[in-house]
Parts: C-alpha cells; structure tokens; sequence
C-alpha cells in the first residue's frame, strides 16, 4: 500500500515546487493533484501568483489564473487587476498575456467595472 496525497499535501508540495528550477515538476504536481479530483485552495493560489509576480514568472502566473477561474475558488477582480498590473510593469509587456486574464475573466461571465477599466488602461 501506497500513500495518497490529499489536498493539504498537494497545496503544501506546490507552495514548495514554485521555484524557477523546478517549474516543471510544479506543473506536474498540478495535474496530479487535478486527475484526482482535488484544487488548487484560494490561499494557495495567493501565495503562488503573488510569487510568480514578484519573480516575474508571468506566464506561469497566467497558466495559474485561468487554472483557477476554471475551478470552484475563482480569484477576485483584485487578483485579476494585479496580475495585469505585474505585467504591464514587465520590461516588454506580453500583450497576448493580458487579453489572456481579460478573456478568462470575461469568459466566467463577469465584467470589469470602469475603474478596473481605467487603472488598466492606465498601467498600459
């Protein structure tokens, strides 16, 4: 007999795997941990994508993003506004990246309030 992870030992492996040189490994853990029914929890994807921000991993925080807006514990518009935010603030801000969040966003069938509209605008 083996022993089964569960959703605390999945979000704890991932908090650990969120480095550069072990991407692959966390995307991994990823599918793993969705081929057995489980999710990414809110506080988890917290963590991950404010350090995939800060360490500009963008396309790894955008895989993330539109992980979780296809899940139960969708990010909040907050979430949504920093991730554009980190990459507008990117050297060469990726375009693609953010019509990406924009379109997931949408997708779930919320809207972005003028604000949300203006300081996005604003960024880029």
């Amino acid at each position: 007999m083996g022993y089964t992870h569960n959703l605390v030992t999945y979000n704890g492996i991932l908090k650990v795997l969120d480095k550069q040189n072990s991407i692959k490994e966390f995307w991994d853990v990823v599918k793993e941990l969705k081929s057995t029914g489980h999710d990414i929890d809110s506080d988890t994807y917290i963590k991950l994508s404010r350090t995939f921000q800060r360490r500009m991993m963008l396309t790894d925080a955008v895989e993330l993003y539109e992980l979780m807006m296809d899940g139960p514990y969708k990010p909040s518009v907050l979430h949504c506004g920093s991730l554009l935010r980190a990459i507008s603030l990117a050297d060469t801000p990726n375009l693609d990246l953010a019509f990406r969040v924009f379109n997931k966003y949408e997708a779930t069938g919320q809207t972005f309030i003028k604000s949300v509209y203006d300081g996005i605008h604003r960024s880029f």
